[in-house]
């Protein structure tokens, strides 16, 4: 029976592997079924710029790397090729593994991410008010007791604990925000390194030995603490992974100048930074193969089989280019990695400063009239306790439409209103600017377990006088309230 070339098209259609065929130009020249349905079409364009948003960064087209194929719809599609060169300028791919750009985490894992900041947010608020009683009391008693060596010791120990509880909350809230749209600011990479290796601790197993070394004291650059954070956490699991038995792992911070080397790591001729912050993580594994350092940034790429996904190192490269910067690696077999990531940096401090130990807190006194609003009864409880210690009058809803009551009944006689943000019925937010309404003069102190909460931000901005954030101590309290005042 002799083969018919009619039948070559029916028979590729059939297959449910997507193949592609192509000229060294990049031009399409066929497609089976499952190839367009992956691009969302059921011809093939004419024109290869309506396939390709950017041409192959690499020099040979055959063998397995990464391409972006632009779906009919508009969004990107980044595939794993296997290609075979066919001859006559003609090459084969088969497709290893596609997947959405806007998808790289896949949706059910967006959602899981999204869930848990919204637990975190729930649980760190309920947390920190419970943090925020018993750091007020303690203190209080602390101050109530001051010529009591024998408690002294204990209150000041339980102080301590409240305080480091209250910081790891705040990293574990930090570190699971999803919003891929956080505002860049200044961010210390010394204080991300040093709040980012506190969460991993217990990821890194006790054979491994971490340290860390400042070529500068710190140093700032222009992103967002979770990018930051997801750069480090990435760099430090790959290290961890790389090391089979026992071994190290160093973490390190510097600055680079010299010109030469920045043109060469960004490959430009005008860098856009005269001074480039260079965080690094050095590892004593296995190493990398030269012929693998070329593709280690390629979406999907992993040597660690069906342990990974691909997309770690692809992520951080991504973000470092979103930032202005560059991510080098150099690697030995046998020797290990060191992975230098070059940013732009904003403020460089180059020497440590020696400052003196700060004097303990003196307690601020006044007689004002204070109304507290809070629907936790623990930090009402605690607020008042330590209010009228401190010599205020005090006035405590336990809600703000309670308070809008108690205004409404007797004007507004109080010289500062204390309100909590998450309230049932009326937020915090709400309740502010309902009184000023009519009190545009009215004096808020708001407090809450959201440091970086939009309300708050919008509240300051409207002429509310401070924000403590809870937990805080008498001293701290004392300190706001005067301010306001």
């Amino acid at each position: 029976m002799s083969s018919s070339p009619s039948l070559f098209k029916p028979c590729l259609d059939a297959l449910i592997e997507p193949l592609f065929i192509f000229t060294s130009e990049r031009n399409p020249v066929f497609a089976n079924r499952a190839f367009l349905d992956l691009i969302g079409r059921t011809t093939l364009p004419e024109q290869a710029i309506m396939l390709w948003p950017q041409h192959f960064r690499h020099e040979s087209l055959a063998g397995d790397f990464a391409a972006e194929l632009l779906h009919k719809d508009g969004h990107t599609v980044l595939v794993r090729f296997l290609g075979t060169e066919l001859g006559d300028g003609l090459y084969l791919l088969k497709v290893i593994s596609a997947q959405r750009k806007a998808d790289q985490h896949s949706l059910f894992h967006s959602q899981r991410l999204e869930t848990l900041g919204l637990l975190s947010g729930a649980v760190a608020h309920d947390f920190n008010n419970v943090l925020t009683g018993i750091l007020g009391h303690a203190t209080y008693l602390r101050a109530v007791l001051a010529d009591n060596t024998q408690v002294a010791e204990s209150l000041q120990a339980i102080e301590d604990g409240i305080k480091k509880g209250a910081a790891i909350t705040a990293q574990v809230l930090q570190f699971s925000k999803v919003d891929v749209d956080d505002k860049n600011v200044q961010v210390s990479l010394r204080d991300v390194i040093t709040k980012t290796l506190t969460l991993l601790r217990k990821a890194i197993p006790t054979r491994l030995t971490i340290s860390t070394h400042y070529d500068v004291e710190d140093v700032s650059v222009l992103s967002s603490e979770g990018q930051l954070a997801q750069v480090l956490v990435n760099l430090v699991m790959n290290a961890r992974d790389a090391i089979e038995d026992k071994g190290q792992l160093e973490i390190s911070l510097a600055v680079e100048r010299e010109l030469q080397t920045l043109k060469e790591v960004l490959k430009t001729e005008e860098p856009a930074c005269p001074c480039y912050a260079v965080l690094s993580v050095r590892d004593t594994g296995t190493g990398i193969e030269e012929a693998l350092l070329q593709k280690i940034f390629e979406p999907f790429f992993t040597t660690k089989q069906d342990k990974g996904t691909g997309l770690g190192l692809y992520t951080i490269a991504e973000i470092c280019k979103k930032l202005g910067g560059a991510i080098g690696v150099r690697s030995k077999v046998g020797a290990g990695t060191v992975v230098n990531v070059y940013l732009p940096a904003q403020n460089v401090s180059e020497q440590q400063e020696v400052s003196a130990a700060a004097p303990l807190e003196t307690i601020a006194r006044g007689t004002e009239r204070i109304l507290i609003v809070d629907d936790e009864m623990p930090i009402r409880n605690v607020l008042s306790v330590s209010l009228q210690h401190l010599g205020y009058k005090v006035t405590i809803a336990a809600s703000a439409l309670e308070a809008l009551r108690e205004i409404q009944k007797g004007g507004l006689s109080f010289d500062l209103i204390i309100t909590d943000m998450l309230m049932p019925g009326m937020s915090g937010e709400e309740f502010f600017f309902e009184v000023r309404k009519e009190y545009p003069d009215a004096k808020f102190l708001v407090i809450s377990g959201f440091s970086a909460q939009g309300s708050v931000e919008r509240m300051l901005e409207a002429g509310a006088r401070g924000f403590l954030p809870k937990p805080f101590t008498i001293e701290e309290l004392s300190t706001f309230v005067r301010r306001c005042l």
